[in-house]
């Protein structure tokens, strides 16, 4: 439990994003529980902060994204292995969704630097999330 109150009230630029919540507490536990040795409790909520704010009901209007990661490579890439995604709003399928995707993308580009351009896509959009991430890990990190 000790690890989940880092989360109960993160700031980012000097503003308050996410209140002390059962909800959020729920979400930063089944991050913590989905992380291992590649992607730690940090990166993981780094990227769903990134993505969604740490909202499970988040939807991207541009590109589809649902949930916590803003899944919306399931019907394009991953149609197949992860086919048991049945709810993307469901912050457990959601978050291990995620993690799947994160090491295939890891397998792919074979550095975890990449894998953190290429989950959001290529190019400039790619790059300056890749800095964004980065910048609210630290911020994290250092809370």
């Amino acid at each position: 439990m000790q690890q989940i109150k880092k989360y109960e009230n993160v700031s980012f630029n000097n503003k308050l994003l996410y209140k002390n919540d059962k909800d959020l507490i729920e979400t930063c536990k089944i991050i913590c529980k989905n992380s291992d040795s590649t992607w730690s409790e940090y990166d993981l909520t780094t990227f769903a902060i990134s993505e969604s704010k740490l909202s499970k009901n988040a939807i991207n209007k541009l590109d589809g994204g649902k949930g916590l990661f803003q899944l919306t490579h399931i019907k394009k890439h991953y149609k197949k292995e992860l086919s048991w995604v049945t709810n993307p709003f469901n912050k457990e399928q959601n978050t291990k969704a995620a993690v799947f995707i994160l090491n295939d993308k890891l397998r792919i580009h074979g550095n975890k630097h990449e894998a953190i351009k290429r989950y959001n896509g290529s190019g400039i959009k790619a790059s300056k999330y890749r800095k964004k991430f980065y910048k609210i890990k630290y911020t994290l990190k250092n809370s």
